[in-house]
C-alpha cells in the first residue's frame, strides 16, 4: 500500500462545514471518544481566536462511486477528532455557554 500525504490548508469553517455534513467519519477501532475537558475545549477556541496555528489534522480520503458515475469523498478522522469536535461544539454554542452566548444571541 502506497501512502500519498497531500497537505492542504483549511479554514475552521470548512473542517465544521465537513463534520456537520458527514463528510468526516470516525473509526471506533482507534478513536477514543470524546476526552478533552471544557478547559481544554476553552483553550483550543482561544488559540483560534487569537490566531494560533492549530496542530495539523490527519485523513484518510475515501472515494465511492455511484451507479450513474458520480464520486462521493469521505474522509476518516486519523488524527484531530477532540480538535474537531470542540470547534464544532462551539459553532453550534453547545458546552460553551458562556463564551459563545452573544454570538448565538445576535443570530
Amino acid at each position: 500500500m502506497r501512502i500519498n500525504p497531500d497537505v492542504t490548508a483549511l479554514p475552521v469553517e470548512q473542517v465544521i462545514g465537513s463534520w456537520a455534513e458527514g463528510g468526516l467519519r470516525l473509526n471506533p477501532e482507534y478513536q477514543r471518544g470524546s476526552v478533552w475537558n471544557r478547559r481544554q475545549q476553552q483553550l483550543l477556541i482561544d488559540s483560534v481566536f487569537r490566531g494560533y496555528p492549530l496542530p495539523r489534522f490527519y485523513f484518510y480520503g475515501e472515494r465511492a462511486h455511484d451507479l450513474l458515475g458520480g464520486t462521493t469523498s469521505t474522509y476518516l478522522i486519523i488524527d484531530g477528532l477532540q480538535r474537531i469536535k470542540a470547534l464544532a461544539d462551539f459553532a453550534a454554542c453547545r458546552a460553551f455557554e458562556i463564551a459563545c452566548r452573544a454570538t448565538c444571541a445576535s443570530e
